[in-house]
């Protein structure tokens, strides 16, 4: 009984550890996007029927459903993607919606509805995490009320919802917080989309979808580990049951109850090697994991010396361009200084040439001047000679001339 329980305990452990540990950073690459800017072929538009409304606009995905009781899924128009992504999400859900409103992401469905995951919301600052089988839906969220409902701080009427998956374990997120955390290894891949409740009237703001690749943590290897720890984990439970009811029906000294603990002890022999087997190979994972980290390591060491011989090359062509651009404003200094001694010596040689026109423009009027008086001169003397001549009176010949000479300075 002891190592039987040492055993159980084991495996709670194990399962309590990949639950509880949140999934790290890995490298993402985006396989589908839209913020429904555009209208495109990538989701669903119905405009007709009674019941379903989708629709692009005004850089939303408009949502309505009027059945009083009736979900509805809105698939996107991709390819399946693998269990290891990461979705993102802003849906806002209209006050005016139905009690039984709620909207919210599906993944990993299979055909027909035969499976998957809902990650739901209402306007009731509750959320709901389901998992979908031939059989129906099943509520998998923690602490759920009979309605399968839980209350979180961080849900509101608007949500940024994401999903973050990897090897079987998930998370939920709203708003940037965590919300949930399960364990779920039935899916290997599936299609993805909005989950629509009744009577929900939503807009959704955009959808991103991630590939997430975690190379410290294989996915396989892991797989199959948790795998066998929950096959184990259940039958370790059957056997502590079978020991229990031996034990208290027959007694621990009657042939039946001495036979089935025969039976039991050798089988919690064989688990032991099993478990031993299982620790090695978990060994194994550690070790792989570890060699994966030091060739992240390496490889990143590497991608920094490619960035630093970029850097210094970029830094070389730098002082070249500095120093070319000193020698360029040394020239343009020169260039301006030549210009200005240029300017200087134009203006000097202007005002030079002003002065000798000024002089040679006096030296003329002066000489006009010389040139005027001397007419007088003769003028005078001519009309003095006409006087003797015709013996007219002096004022009126003068007059006479003074219009000559005035008509004269005019031509």
């Amino acid at each position: 009984m002891m190592r039987l329980s040492i055993l159980i305990g084991f495996c709670f452990l194990v399962l309590t550890i990949n639950a509880q540990n949140p999934i790290p950073e890995g490298i993402t690459k985006k396989v589908f996007f839209d913020e429904f800017m555009d209208k495109s072929e990538k989701w669903p538009v119905e405009t007709t029927k009674v019941d379903i409304y989708t629709n692009y606009k005004d850089g939303d995905y408009l949502i309505s459903r009027k059945s009083p009781d009736k979900s509805y899924a809105v698939q996107a128009n991709f390819d399946e993607i693998s269990r290891n992504f990461i979705i993102k999400s802003a849906i806002e859900m209209a006050p005016t919606s139905g009690k039984n409103g709620s909207i919210g992401i599906f993944v990993m469905f299979q055909q027909g509805l035969s499976g998957g995951l809902i990650y739901e919301f209402n306007n009731y600052g509750k959320y709901r995490i389901r998992q979908v089988s031939a059989n129906g839906f099943k509520v998998i969220s923690s602490n759920p009320d009979k309605k399968g409902w839980t209350r979180s701080p961080y849900i509101k009427t608007e949500n940024k919802l994401e999903i973050k998956a990897y090897a079987g374990v998930y998370e939920f997120y709203s708003n940037g917080k965590l919300v949930d955390r399960l364990v779920n290894t039935d899916f290997k891949k599936g299609s993805f989309g909005i989950w629509v409740g009744p009577q929900t009237l939503a807009k959704v703001q955009y959808y991103y979808t991630y590939h997430l690749n975690i190379p410290s943590q294989p996915d396989i290897v892991k797989d199959d580990f948790m795998v066998q720890m929950e096959n184990l984990k259940a039958e370790n439970d059957s056997l502590k049951d079978q020991l229990r009811t031996l034990s208290v029906a027959d007694g621990a000294d009657k042939p039946g109850a001495v036979e089935a603990i025969k039976i039991l002890e050798k089988r919690i022999t064989q688990l032991r090697s099993e478990n031993e087997a299982m620790s090695a190979q978990l060994e194994k994972v550690t070790a792989d994991s570890d060699a994966g980290a030091v060739d992240l390591i390496e490889k990143m060491t590497e991608e920094l010396a490619v960035a630093n011989h970029r850097n210094d090359s970029l830094r070389r062509i730098n002082q070249d361009l500095l120093t070319k651009f000193d020698l360029v404003q040394e020239e343009l200094f020169n260039a301006k200084e030549t210009l200005k001694n240029s300017s200087i010596a134009e203006n000097d040689t202007l005002i030079a040439m002003k002065e000798e026109v000024e002089e040679d423009k006096v030296e003329e009027e002066a000489a006009e001047e010389n040139t005027t008086e001397t007419a007088e001169t003769i003028d005078t003397e001519m009309v003095t000679d006409v006087e003797e001549q015709e013996n007219v009176p002096s004022k009126i010949v003068k007059r006479k001339f003074k219009i000559e000479k005035a008509v004269l300075k005019v031509n």
